[in-house]
């Protein structure tokens, strides 16, 4: 996508990103502006400094929409608040059933064994669909 699509995609709370090194978000600050921040997704400790997306960077044609991950506990919340969720490596959401929490692509488990293995809960590359 062209530059002003990326920012057309922060304005409407998406992430953006360039490289698969950094990514860009909107946060808010003090008062009621709000600052674009670079993040290092390769840091587990998300290091972000402020930025401005100007002249170059505005006129790429590369740009792409970043999905933040998150854990599993982020996860649980949102399938409490009735969103699906899903692992960035996965090709279909969770479900939430009688049975619990099940992952459709799991194809090592026999049907209806399919729950989530210890590494899901474990991860932190947990997103929305």
């Amino acid at each position: 996508m062209q530059g002003w699509e990326a920012i057309k995609a922060l304005s409407e709370g998406k992430c953006v990103q360039l490289d698969s090194l950094y990514y860009y978000k909107v946060v808010k600050t003090l008062g009621k502006m709000n600052t674009i921040m670079l993040i290092d997704s390769r840091n587990a400790n998300r290091h972000e400094m402020p930025c401005n997306i100007t002249g170059v960077g505005l006129m790429r044609d590369d740009w792409e929409i970043y999905e933040e991950s998150y854990d599993f506990f982020w996860a649980m919340e949102q399938v409490r608040d009735g969103k699906k969720v899903k692992r960035q490596c996965w090709c279909g959401p969770a479900h939430m059933s009688l049975t619990g929490f099940t992952n459709t692509t799991n194809y090592l488990c026999n049907k209806g064994e399919n729950f989530l293995s210890a590494e899901d809960v474990s991860a932190k590359d947990w997103v929305l669909v």
